[in-house]
């Protein structure tokens, strides 16, 4: 059965429950009407938590209880509801960014976001909500069942997606985005991917014995690989308090009322979105180069050839 089929199941069990009295159905009942095995059952089941913790949000919790399936918590209060206009163009910008299969999509969009606003239709944002990208289904499975990966990435330095053979490890996620944290089978290193720039996954037949990923912090591979940047920013700005890799905060000797703040940085394009987003407020004061890879970044941006 195809993923996505999945999804569709598993989200109709969860639309099922959910109108159920006290939110529970027998299994006998749900297998019916899903044409199901009961090891199928089981799958839907997990494959509802795993949506609900890729979600961040909700806390709905399906499980067996006796010969029965119970679903509980925030999700199990789920009523209809329509958005306002400014609420619909939100969530079919997130829906855009998550890359949600198109019948979902469409599902979403009929039930939810006000006529006349279509996801599709959404303009990227300088900073983005955090996307975990169409494979982190395939790569969550591969890692619970210890499979090796071929998958096709595009780094930062990379205008096409190239080639890894992974072995798949665990999923890291921040403000901005989220990470595949991973074994580099060529390169024998552990090595991190950022979700939304895998292009394809392709399950290989080889298992993989069980590997924990380092115990290596986000500061410590900034401080192996990173550069060190120093920004200026108002003294009432937090918006560097999430930061990783912060290094130094001290008063601007040119205005006491900003701060210098020192970050080591691995990725340009992610401290180019910080300070573009921050309208004007912040600015990069050195390295000098830096400055100028930013306005050319900005130029790109505008024309609309930076990829997100």
């Amino acid at each position: 059965m195809a993923h996505s089929d999945r999804v569709t199941n598993a989200l109709w069990m969860l639309e099922a429950l959910t109108v159920a009295p006290g939110h529970r159905l027998s299994a006998a009942e749900m297998r019916r009407a899903l044409a199901c095995t009961d090891e199928e059952l089981d799958g839907y089941l997990d494959l509802l938590s795993t949506l609900a913790d890729r979600q961040g949000g909700a806390r709905a919790i399906a499980y067996r209880q006796g010969d029965s399936i119970v679903l509980e918590g925030d999700a199990a209060r789920m009523r209809p509801l329509r958005l306002t206009a400014g609420e619909s163009m939100a969530l079919a910008h997130v829906i855009h960014a998550l890359e949600l299969d198109p019948n979902l999509s469409e599902r979403l969009e009929r039930a939810l976001i006000a006529p006349g606003i279509e996801a599709g239709n959404q303009q990227p944002l300088f900073a983005t909500a955090r996307t975990y990208g169409p494979f982190y289904q395939e790569l969550s499975e591969a890692i619970e069942d210890g499979v090796r990966c071929r998958i096709l990435y595009r780094a930062q330095t990379d205008t096409q997606p190239a080639p890894r053979l992974i072995d798949p490890l665990a999923f890291e996620a921040f403000d901005d985005y989220a990470y595949l944290v991973a074994w580099n089978v060529e390169k024998d290193a552990e090595r991190r991917y950022r979700l939304d720039r895998i292009s394809d996954v392709e399950l290989t037949d080889d298992s993989i014995g069980r590997r924990e990923p380092s115990d290596l912090t986000v500061e410590d591979h900034l401080a192996q690989a990173g550069t060190i940047v120093t920004v200026e920013c108002p003294a009432s700005s937090d918006d560097f308090s999430s930061w990783s890799g912060v290094v130094d905060v001290s008063p601007s000797p040119q205005d006491p009322c900003r701060l210098r703040v020192a970050v080591r940085v691995s990725t340009a394009s992610w401290l180019f979105d910080q300070v573009l987003a921050a309208g004007g407020d912040m600015k990069i004061v050195e390295p000098i180069a830096w400055r100028e890879q930013l306005l050319r970044y900005a130029q790109e941006l505008s024309q609309g050839n930076v990829a997100p």
